[in-house]
């Protein structure tokens, strides 16, 4: 999946960079016989090298940038899938007792998955690790389910997930 990030500041602005543009970027390939782009989806066809170009002239900006990619004949596999189920944050943070208003301090969190009494659940989360050890969160698509073994089998539909 392709993320496009832009830095965004001026004269006399503070620049902030990191925004998350993709949704106002288009995403072309250079040699599409190498590698397709849907969407935000880049998709290996053989082995070679392409560019991927995206813009955002359409939407009224003038962000425009290339990334080389290389495609290569090994396969990769799905080795498993981690699935979770956050339902509960804690966060501590240290902060010292003459801190002022304008200090840094350090807040650090613990996600923990805690389903106790009928009726609690949470979004859940999944991510397929690959054998390259690279890692994909995937997404509910339309008719995307997951299949739940437990004494009586349920399916789930993410469409009714809030």
């Amino acid at each position: 999946m392709i993320r496009s990030t832009a830095t965004y500041g001026g004269a006399g602005l503070v620049s902030v960079p990191g925004i998350d543009v993709t949704c106002l970027s288009t995403f072309t390939s250079t040699r599409p016989e190498v590698a397709s782009i849907e969407g935000t989806v880049v998709t290996g066809l053989s082995e070679g090298n392409t560019t991927i170009g995206f813009d955002t002239t359409a939407f009224g900006s003038d962000l425009v940038a290339t990334a080389s990619l290389m495609v290569l004949g090994t396969e990769v596999t799905i080795t498993r899938l981690e699935t979770t189920l956050p339902n509960r944050a804690l966060w501590s943070a240290f902060v010292s007792p003459d801190s002022l208003i304008s200090q840094d301090y350090t807040a650090r969190v613990t996600i923990e998955q805690s389903i106790k009494f009928d009726g609690d659940g949470g979004p859940v989360y999944t991510q397929a690790i690959f054998s390259d050890g690279k890692y994909q969160y995937i997404k509910p698509g339309r008719a995307w389910q997951l299949l739940l073994t437990t004494p009586s089998t349920r399916i789930l539909d993410p469409h009714c997930w809030s």
